[in-house]
């Protein structure tokens, strides 16, 4: 495991590139059963991606930012976010 797949639990970042697309007018929340059906084909690390962006409710690049060392076993804190490539942090 490197380190970058020990400090972000995404694994290595290149397998999380977003293409860039126009906003949508309108926005799409998924169900709980669309949610299922998503992870039950994703293969990890996609279906953890998945799991913490529907259970958070976290935007993409905070969901890029977490890692690890955010996590406590009951807490989740978002102490930076990635936007353009870079990691912004949060106070």
């Amino acid at each position: 495991m490197t380190q970058k797949s020990k400090n972000n639990p995404w694994g290595r970042g290149d397998l999380l590139a977003i293409p860039r697309a126009a906003e949508p007018e309108e926005t799409y929340a998924y169900n709980l059963d669309e949610i299922k059906a998503m992870l039950a084909v994703l293969p990890e690390p996609a279906f953890t991606v998945v799991l913490a962006a529907a259970l958070t409710g976290l935007r993409k690049g905070e969901l890029r930012g977490i890692g690890w060392e955010d996590f406590t076993g009951r807490e989740l804190s978002v102490r930076r976010s990635v936007w353009n490539g870079a990691a912004q942090s949060h106070p």
